[in-house]
């Protein structure tokens, strides 16, 4: 049987490591599934950073993947060792197919970075996405941060800006609420973080609707609730909108791209949202014990301000969903 093979026939978590041993120095998740098409972009863009250290590629590889997904990695991994390129590494993570969330918490598993990043299989980096990023986190001791990006269409030419861009007021739950612009593609975020993060799961996953929150509005809210939701304005991705006319996308914004903003809201944050306060009030001494600073008091008074147009009750240190 050959290694794909091997895969194929284990359980979830299961791995297969090429290259350096080691810790690196940054992880990035790659989630795939029938990908074959765009894979090899976003991989070359890793390839191309200009990042002085270790970087550690995950992919998450889901079983039964049907098209020829899996030799466009083997591709990528064998012109690493052509090019010389030892700084980088691939892991391989076999999992069952799984929604966003459900994929994400296992491949934050396989990562063993300093720093943990994400990328989209139909997207890419800047070249110096990582270096400009960590960078910026390391100069201000920050434990989280995202970024700009760019709209791409399927060929990558750019064909306009972010579909949400964050106002002066990003840091407040009302912008973060109503306009929600932290992209998984554009985040990275260290160790402690990732702590919160795990912490995050483990309130919410005996929850009905934990497979329903999102893997950014996971961070984003966490990141806003301890104090740690910083940006970076640069654009350092190039977001592909792939089954869109792109001179539709230059022209406005049709209702398939940009999610409208009163349903969005009212079909998945209010539906969820007893979850965030739940993680909010169990990550209060977890924060503090990692020297990340106290989570927001959500029953001061412009939060309260905030939930009672959006139908929740503050009570407390957290709040309650009016029902």
């Amino acid at each position: 049987m050959n290694e794909v093979g091997k895969l194929e026939s284990k359980h979830d978590g299961a791995e297969l490591h090429f290259g350096l041993e080691g810790r690196p120095d940054v992880s990035i998740i790659v989630r795939t599934y029938e990908s074959e098409k765009f894979i090899g972009d976003a991989l070359t863009s890793i390839s191309n950073q200009d990042f002085v250290g270790s970087i550690e590629v995950v992919i998450n590889y889901p079983r039964g993947t049907k098209d020829n997904t899996i030799d466009r990695v083997y591709e990528f991994i064998n012109s690493l060792a052509k090019s010389k390129k030892h700084n980088i590494s691939v892991t391989i993570v076999s999992t069952r197919k799984m929604n966003a969330s459900e994929a994400f918490r296992e491949d934050i598993r396989h990562a063993t970075g300093k720093y943990t990043a994400t990328l989209d299989y139909d997207n890419v980096y800047t070249e110096n996405k990582l270096s400009a990023q960590i960078g910026f986190m390391k100069a201000n001791g920050l434990h989280f941060s995202f970024t700009n990006y760019d709209m791409a269409d399927i060929n990558l030419n750019k064909i306009r800006f972010m579909l949400h861009k964050p106002g002066k007021d990003y840091r407040s739950f009302d912008s973060l609420l109503k306009k929600f612009f932290v992209d998984a593609n554009t985040v990275v975020f260290d160790d402690r973080f990732k702590r919160l993060l795990f912490k995050a799961y483990d309130v919410i996953d005996p929850l009905p609707l934990y497979k329903d929150i999102f893997d950014d509005y996971l961070m984003g809210f966490i990141a806003l609730f301890t104090g740690n939701l910083n940006l970076l304005e640069k654009s350092l991705v190039l977001y592909r909108v792939s089954g869109f006319n792109s001179s539709v996308l230059k022209g406005g914004e049709p209702k398939e791209v940009v999610f409208d903003r009163n349903v969005r809201l009212n079909a998945y944050v209010q539906k969820t949202f007893a979850a965030f306060i739940r993680i909010n009030d169990r990550l209060h001494l977890t924060s503090k014990r990692l020297g990340m600073g106290s989570t927001l008091n959500l029953s001061s008074r412009p939060l309260k301000a905030s939930f009672s147009r959006y139908g929740i009750v503050s009570s407390g240190r957290g709040s309650r969903a009016r029902r």
